[in-house]
């Protein structure tokens, strides 16, 4: 008989526990496999988790250090009715406004970065992980067929 027989059992003459024997046996591997992939997308859920974290630990960082150090602007309050006179701007503020400015530039830098990274290591673990779900795909059909 050629390996690539299917095997053909008459009704109620052929013995049933080897059958059960082999779907058991496959039973468990399927169940293994969706074990594995379990685990493996907890991982990814994690791993996502934890630079989603990052990423928004880094902008509420540089939103509160923004907000310490540039000067609260005044708005225009509706109970005040005398209009105030228009301040000069001293030399101090003048520097306070250039170095806020300078850091406001250097955080979104370094923000638009860790983005651009992030958004550059899911395109690559992506294509991975898709790669190695061909390659076990096909490993699995081998063992099956």
């Amino acid at each position: 008989m050629s390996k690539f027989t299917p095997k053909i059992a008459q009704p109620f003459s052929s013995d049933t526990r080897e059958e059960m024997r082999e779907l058991s046996d496959k039973a468990e591997r399927y169940k293994q496999k969706l074990d594995s992939q379990w685990a493996s997308l907890k991982k990814e859920a994690g791993d996502l988790g934890g630079k989603a974290l990052v990423i928004g630990g880094v902008v509420a960082g540089v939103y509160l250090l923004m907000d310490a150090l540039l000067p609260e602007e005044e708005g225009d309050d509706e109970e005040e009715e005398v209009a105030e006179a228009p301040r000069r701007r001293s030399a101090g503020m003048a520097v306070g406004s250039a170095i806020g400015g300078l850091i406001w530039t250097v955080a979104l830098g370094i923000a638009k970065q860790k983005i651009a990274d992030y958004i550059s290591s899911e395109f690559v673990t992506s294509r991975k992980s898709e790669e190695q779900r061909s390659s076990e795909d096909i490993i699995g059909q081998d063992f099956e067929g």
